[in-house]
């Protein structure tokens, strides 16, 4: 039933504007580093990063894709609540014999989907700008990768805090709200706090901490809020 229901949750998106925002995210962050280097080259290449000028290319794009990552959920979590909200068919949905929390979690694995294909988007943009701008086809795949999708997987509590308020609130503009709120704080806080968890440690182990505790704590997030869901009406 689970299945069914994420399959019919993703053919709703056929004519969403959802699939441009997927693409969109990525191909800005990669069109920006695109002038940053095309206008700098030189610099950038013979100067700031002449040791290592693919991990000077896997870092700047990093920088840049936090705050992408963060305003990415929270406008990909509201669309996927707002189709629901928008026809009044919650209720609907609803009524049919399936589990409530089999229907909330079908829009937190679609969500977690399309955010994860934006990842893959975005490391493979990178990879290409890299070769388009000359600095060889010897990717460091690793280091790419890890750029890439540990910011996404260690902000996954924020993600799972979106897709409450866009289940929740016909008004998606709280999840927006809530979205640039969660930017502003983000890196604020000691280590241990969440907001501290996508900006990735220079040191490997450290980084690799916060990839799990985001994970975990994110899962945990979406579980809890299923349960809370199945027990409470929804509007629209």
């Amino acid at each position: 039933m689970f299945k069914k229901l994420l399959i019919s949750d993703f053919k709703k998106l056929k004519r969403s504007w959802i699939w441009v925002f997927v693409v969109l995210g990525p191909l800005g962050v990669v069109l920006v580093q695109s002038l940053n280097f095309g206008l700098r080259y030189d610099y950038m290449t013979n100067t700031m990063y002449k040791d290592d000028i693919w991990s000077g290319l896997i870092q700047e794009v990093y920088y840049f894709s936090i705050a992408v990552i963060v305003i990415g959920m929270a406008l990909i979590t509201s669309l996927i609540g707002g189709m629901e909200h928008r026809a009044g068919a919650w209720k609907q949905l609803l009524s049919t014999p399936v589990k409530k929390t089999h229907v909330y979690l079908s829009k937190g694995v679609m969500g977690f989907i399309l955010l994860l294909l934006s990842c893959v988007l975005l490391a493979l943009g990178t990879a290409g700008l890299g070769i388009l701008l000359q600095f060889g086809t010897a990717i460091p795949w690793v280091e790419l990768l890890r750029f890439t999708f540990f910011p996404y997987l260690a902000a996954l509590p924020f993600f799972a805090v979106f897709i409450y308020l866009a289940v929740h609130y016909k008004n998606q503009g709280v999840v927006i709200g809530v979205g640039i709120l969660s930017l502003a704080v983000m890196g604020v806080g000691p280590a241990w706090s969440p907001s501290s968890w996508p900006m990735l440690p220079d040191e490997w182990v450290s980084s690799s901490l916060n990839v799990p505790l985001g994970i975990a704590t994110g899962v945990c997030l979406i579980i809890l809020a299923s349960l809370l869901f199945a027990r409470e009406d929804v509007n629209g």
